[in-house]
């Protein structure tokens, strides 16, 4: 992120202000001349020549008040401070947005654009006027009067002026409007570029963007009030309010937050002096540099995504969901504050007897702010040549382990003195407490990482060195499945493409942390404050020890989908155990306690605790296998998924769902009373309903949170539009779409085998429309796999041989927008005008990205920076900007594992009711099992490397879809001819009906195929280019439905459809 204006930025800024200065003193200068000139001697002027100078007037108040009134409308009235802080919102678009490779990337030229429109249309408008009053003059002084009327020779002075003046205007409006392409332009020549290339495109364009909108609020100061003082300016919060760090440097900073600190008490004595007493200018200074960097420090709102959830209390916790948490903090002030020595900075203040509470407690916040991004900023690319020192080799220094371990220890030693005072100081409280958790955060991270890498059993003992472009790693284990691979602009962004980093270097580091905040002491202080039930205590002391125990005692979750993986088996070990504690039976019961108190209800553990810090408490207890109170663990999960459909809404909240039901999963599957679990399941408002609920493409927000109310929501329903794409959830605020259905499914599929359907939902005959629902919600999740836009991989293949279809893929912003008809196979003329069309539209991006990044947001930007030259290839900008992002992994990773449990769920529940063959029924899934079985199936994107997980979920898949098909095609058979009128008009029976012929041209094919091959069925891979042989049991399964399909009669209706 950008968190202020460089230097060579400013500088930049402050040229473009002094040439704008220059051009409102000559805009002012030609305007008051006129209207002298006109009251003076409009006597003495011409008809065309008053008129002219009438409409140079004019052109010039019109040009004045427009240019004035741009501005009042951009920054409506905001000081400089909330200028500075709205980068990245919706105000940046009040004069519209031009949206780039569908909606991956904004422009953000409003502003500017409107500008430069105002000064081009000045300018069209005088240069004109300006040629026919120069025109005009020789008529003034050639008249016969000219040398007699002292007026006429002074009108003809004055036009004379006036003619220069408006040229001279003229050309610096002009110069103001492509001056940043040409000062740019100068600076590249001159090798003055920051940027290093090997960047990703998509970084190099957000950060100009950003650093663009940071050199507009430095203009909009500059513009205002260039004369005030640091000082002044950041006291004055009305009109300016700016933070120090506009001003200084980090460097800067932290020397002014040094400056008069004793150490000791000797120290503080020889300063009690008034020689050596530090005056209130040094202490204001100090404060205000601890308060720049307390700013700093703050989590921020990265981008316009529809995310970070505004109720109180809850933003907080945001730090606690893997795919925000990269993105809360300032990664770029993070690494200044590391390089610049600002831990050490900070131990000064801490060590210091001189230090009052409120700078104890701005220090304490700092570190922990900036240690939050410790872990995200290990991955970061050095993105600037000046940028010699990479962060992991700062890990590896022996003298910055011993200060962070020191810090951790004189946070420690302050809580404890703190908690001993009758009246502590709750607000300080808070920020130690902050800090011990965002260290403990930070060395968990690292720790999970190191092990994740080292226990791999492809890499050894040494973490991988590949990048990502890299096609044929040694493994498909990558770093793309790691969240903090992935860009902190954007929770939904692009992967970086550096290098994973070496944590061997960071052990000293990780080994020194972890002994200091897994000591006896420290995690009984922490074990203190998380039982502390006082109602005294501010809920985020309490949250933020449930988050340091969190960190110590639970697996860490560090990818951004689970991929199937369960805690803590297939997790990383947790940094320490409760069971090497001498006082381990303590600490277990002291845990219990405290969910036993969430449990019941009490009014003050409801008001301390919030949703994350009750899914922590479980994650410890499952983490360390605590599992005599499982029933009480999966109450307050329950408890989450309860607050989860009454807070229905943003997409961060959706994550931390899917988190618990995860969770929950992993308790039922590990739980030695699963039989207790799965009834508190089934009888919770947040549990089988629940994930019901989820299967939903659409959800209603007010029937969620009446279901979170109901009692009895077993036989109740949400509407919703089935098969058809859902709303964008700004087009309709009571409709909601969910992204939970993968977690959701597995669970319900987990609860549908260990108690059977009969036992998990209820009875057929009693709710049988409750099954209908079920089944349209389940063939939704597979046709969302199945029915996504085709992506035009040059690499992949246009023909499928059995399937008679195309690849399908995952390559659009949205996938859901409909289906596309299949082509036949072989088609030349097809292939070639699909080639055309790919060329053309790489023209038309490349074309569009240039023409707006590099021209229309620089004119009369006054901050503009290009992302990248005007002979630089930018096809990786192009091309990955539909697929290459996490939105769009995540998307595809879902859909995916969410039809593998819903084809899980069909198979069990058509074994379970034969009922479910009957009309009513049968046509809601026959069709979407026939799909599936004929194929093909999408394919994740290549750089996830998931090969394994994507051949095993398509085999599981197209084997239970041809089991059940095996035993429904004679009932789907005899319903579709016993109703031939209505099959052929009612939308489910229609579906039916094309699918059995469907089935039957695939069988018929399949069997030609197997023919030709001497026997054995074919089928082609994943990657649509080699053939491989199905094992028996895909046989079995296939031959069959192959057997079922082969005696099966078509009614005549079905044969000509």
């Amino acid at each position: 992120m950008v968190y202020t204006a460089s230097r060579s930025l400013k500088r930049q800024v402050e040229v473009y202000f002094v040439l704008k200065r220059l051009s409102d003193a000559l805009c002012k200068g030609v305007f008051a001349v006129l209207a002298m000139t006109l009251v003076s001697f409009g006597h003495y002027m011409t008809l065309n020549v008053l008129w002219t100078n009438v409409a140079l007037l004019c052109t010039e108040a019109c040009t004045t008040i427009l240019l004035s009134f741009t501005d009042s409308t951009y920054f409506q009235k905001m000081s400089c401070a909330e200028i500075a802080k709205a980068q990245r919102s919706e105000r940046w678009l009040v004069f519209g947005k031009i949206t780039l490779l569908e909606g991956s990337l904004v422009s953000t030229s409003s502003y500017v654009g409107a500008t430069s429109l105002v000064k081009l249309f000045s300018v069209a408008s005088l240069v004109p006027l300006d040629l026919y009053l120069y025109r005009a003059l020789p008529h003034l002084g050639g008249g016969a009067d000219y040398h007699v009327q002292r007026g006429i020779r002074r009108l003809h002075e004055s036009l004379a002026l006036v003619c220069i003046c408006i040229l001279v205007h003229a050309v610096l409006m002009v110069t103001l409007i492509f001056f940043p392409l040409v000062y740019s332009t100068a600076r590249s020549l001159l090798g003055l570029v920051d940027w290093d290339l090997g960047v990703p495109c998509f970084e190099r364009v957000d950060h100009s963007q950003r650093e663009s909108e940071m050199g507009l609020a430095w203009y909009a100061h500059l513009h205002r009030h260039w004369y005030l003082s640091p000082k002044e300016a950041h006291e004055d919060v009305k009109c300016c309010g700016l933070p120090g760090y506009w001003f200084h440097s980090m460097k800067d900073l932290l020397i002014t937050a040094r400056q008069f600190l004793p150490a000791g008490v000797e120290d503080c004595k020889r300063c009690s002096g008034s020689k050596g007493k530090p005056s209130m200018g040094v202490a204001g200074s100090r404060r205000m540099a601890l308060e720049a960097l307390w700013d700093l420090s703050q989590p921020t709102k990265p981008c316009t995504c529809p995310l970070f959830y505004e109720e109180e209390g809850m933003a907080t916790h945001m730090q606690d969901i893997p795919q925000v948490s990269r993105c809360t903090y300032d990664v770029d002030a993070s690494r200044d504050f590391l390089v610049y020595g600002g831990y050490p900075a900070m131990l000064c203040i801490v060590s210091s007897c001189a230090a009052q509470p409120y700078e104890l407690q701005l220090a304490a916040s700092i570190c922990g702010g900036f240690a939050s991004s410790l872990p995200v900023l290990l991955w970061q690319p050095l993105w600037k040549k000046d940028m010699n020192v990479h962060v992991v080799q700062l890990f590896d220094d022996k003298d910055f382990t011993l200060c962070t371990v020191e810090l951790l220890e004189s946070f420690v030693h302050l809580l404890e003195i703190q908690m001993q005072m009758q009246t502590p100081d709750l607000s300080l409280m808070e920020a130690l407490t902050f800090a011990i958790s965002s260290f403990a955060n930070v060395v968990s991270d690292m720790h999970a990482h190191y092990h994740a890498l080292l226990q791999s059993k492809e890499f050894g003992s040494d973490p991988p060195t590949f990048r990502f472009e890299s096609l044929d790693p040694p493994s498909n284990k990558t770093c793309n499945t790691f969240n903090n691979a992935f860009t902190t602009f954007c929770p939904f962004g692009w992967p970086l493409g550096d290098e994973i980093p070496d944590f061997t270097k960071a052990k000293a580091w990780m080994e020194g942390v972890q002994t200091a905040v897994s000591l006896q002491e420290t995690v009984q202080l922490l074990l203190k404050l998380a039982t502390w039930t006082d109602m005294s205590v501010q809920s985020q002391v309490v949250s933020h020890a449930i988050r340091a125990l969190s960190a110590i005692w639970s697996c860490k979750m560090i990818y951004w989908h689970r991929f199937d993986k369960r805690m803590p088996r297939d997790f990383p070990d947790p940094l320490a155990l409760i069971s090497n504690l001498s006082n381990a039976e303590e600490a277990k019961a002291a845990m219990k306690a405290l969910i036993f108190l969430c449990t019941n209800r009490s009014q003050s553990t409801t008001s301390i605790l919030s949703p994350f810090s009750k899914l922590h408490l479980a994650k410890i207890l499952i983490s360390q296998e605590v599992r005599d109170i499982d029933g009480e663990l999966a109450t307050i999960l329950l408890q989450c998924l309860c607050y989860w459909r009454r807070a229905m809404g943003p997409r961060e909240l959706d994550w931390f769902a899917s988190e618990v039901v995860e969770t929950i999963h992993d308790l039922f599957i590990s739980s030695c009373d699963a039989a207790t679990v799965a009834k508190l399941i089934r009888d919770s408002p947040g549990g089988v309903s629940c994930l019901m609920l989820m299967l939903s493409s659409q959800v209603s927000r007010l029937n969620a949170a009446r279901l979170a109310e109901n009692g009895n929501t077993a036989t109740f329903r949400p509407t919703h539009l089935q098969f058809k794409a859902p709303k964008n959830p700004k087009e309709d605020s009571e409709t909601h779409y969910c992204f939970c259905n993968a977690a959701a499914t597995a669970l319900l599929y987990e609860l549908l085998c260990f108690d059977g359907p009969t036992t998990t939902l209820p009875a057929l005959e009693d709710s049988p429309d409750l099954f209908v629902h079920l089944l349209k919600d389940l063939s939704w999740v597979v046709l969302h796999l199945l029915n996504l836009r085709p992506v035009e991989d040059e690499d992949a293949k246009n023909a499928i041989v059995v399937g008679g279809g195309y690849k399908y893929g995952f390559g659009y912003s949205d996938p859901l927008e409909g289906r596309l008809a299949h082509r036949p196979p072989g088609n030349w003329m097809y292939t070639l005008c699909s080639r055309a069309r790919r060329g053309l539209s790489y023209l038309k991006s490349n074309f569009a990205l240039k023409s707006t990044l590099l021209f229309l947001e620089s004119f009369d930007n006054p901050a503009w920076r290009p992302p990248f030259g005007l002979w630089e290839s930018i096809s990786s900008l192009i091309e990955d900007a539909g697929k290459d992002r996490m939105e769009h992994f995540e998307r595809s990773v879902n859909a995916m594992l969410a039809a593998r449990q819903a084809i899980r769920i069909m198979y069990e529940l058509v074994n379970t009711y034969p009922q479910l063959q009957e009309d009513k029924y049968v046509h809601w899934y026959f069709h979407t099992l026939v799909k599936c079985v004929i194929g093909p199936f999408p394919s994740l994107q290549k750089r996830l490397r998931l090969w394994e997980l994507e051949v095993r979920c398509e085999f599981e898949m197209k084997d239970l879809a041809a089991r059940i098909l095996a035993c429904t095609i004679r009932r789907a058979n005899d319903l579709a001819g016993d109703n031939l009128s209505m099959s052929l008009v009612d939308p489910p029976r229609s579906f039916t009906c094309q699918a059995l012929r469907s089935l039957k041209d695939w069988a018929n094919r399949l069997a030609m195929a197997k023919v030709q091959n001497e026997g054995d069925i074919i089928d082609l891979d994943l990657e649509g280019n080699s053939i491989w042989i199905l094992d028996k049991t895909r046989n079995n399964a296939n031959d069959c439905l192959l057997k079922e399909v082969e005696s099966l009669a078509l009614p005549c209706s079905v044969q000509s459809t």
